[in-house]
């Protein structure tokens, strides 16, 4: 077999493979014992609504704005909105005092709609739950541009990501290295590897100075953020989590052994 063509097979059978961040929300929601679950999303970014088991919630909803009014993919958007502004679900889901174990966060990327939409998914969040964030570790600064590109486009979640933890002085969390890195933010719950890697409080205040100095330049946030990813992201291998996890990721035995062999640059990306 031709050596090119083995390749491009090999290729497509890792993408295929890969550790999503709909099966990090299963494993979460298996191991924590999870019942309530929300998508923050838009129409075309984030939007994996299709992709969770709800039969494994007892309740799940879903966010979505930038949806034009004509968008329907079969499935029940809960709350709905047709520009960026969500304030009036926002009011609604607290007045309902609605409490959510596990949400996964991948809306808009431009700063302003990252940040806030962890802030309030996190406001939402029962003691115990989880965030999982999307996008947190872009693989190229092409892919991490601040303005919309059609196409394949991780923004710059990964500094809103960094700020809302260093902002709120969070230390419980970590993020797996797969699938553009998958954030996990508990609230009120410890982390499973604080001793996996310098911890943040160790390294916050010289990224904190960094990136007042990058001055809103985010070629040089996006090389101090990825130049630092092991500290500032505490970031995991696709392994570790799994070894972690392993009996909560509904996997099969061979992907979970071909995630185990992958190298990280195969397994981070989602195709």
């Amino acid at each position: 077999m031709p050596q090119n063509l083995k390749s491009k097979i090999v290729s497509n059978y890792i993408r295929h493979i890969t550790l999503k961040k709909y099966d990090v929300v299963h494993a979460l929601a298996k191991y924590y014992n999870y019942h309530s679950y929300l998508e923050i999303c838009t129409a075309t970014t984030g939007n994996y609504f299709h992709k969770i088991d709800r039969s494994k919630f007892k309740r799940s909803f879903r966010l979505m704005y930038n949806c034009p009014a004509d968008f329907d993919d079969g499935l029940p958007i809960d709350y709905r909105h047709s520009g960026f502004d969500i304030s009036s679900s926002i009011k609604t889901i607290r007045d309902n005092k609605l409490s959510i174990d596990v949400c996964l966060v991948d809306g808009w990327h431009t700063y302003d709609n990252a940040f806030r939409d962890l802030e309030f998914a996190y406001d939402l969040l029962a003691d115990g739950g989880a965030l999982v964030v999307h996008d947190c570790l872009p693989p190229s600064l092409e892919l991490a541009s601040p303005n919309f590109m059609p196409g394949l486009w991780c923004g710059v979640s990964y500094k809103a990501y960094v700020d809302f933890l260093l902002k709120n002085k969070l230390s419980d969390y970590f993020t797996v290295d797969t699938d553009y890195g998958c954030g996990i933010i508990y609230k009120k719950r410890l982390q499973p590897y604080a001793g996996e890697h310098q911890h943040w409080a160790s390294t916050k205040n010289h990224i904190r100075e960094q990136l007042a100095k990058a001055d809103g330049n985010y070629d040089k946030i996006y090389q101090l953020i990825t130049e630092n990813k092991i500290q500032s992201l505490n970031l995991i291998s696709v392994n570790q989590f799994l070894e972690n996890f392993v009996d909560s990721v509904d996997l099969t035995l061979l992907r979970k052994i071909i995630l185990w062999l992958s190298p990280p640059a195969l397994t981070r990306l989602n195709y």
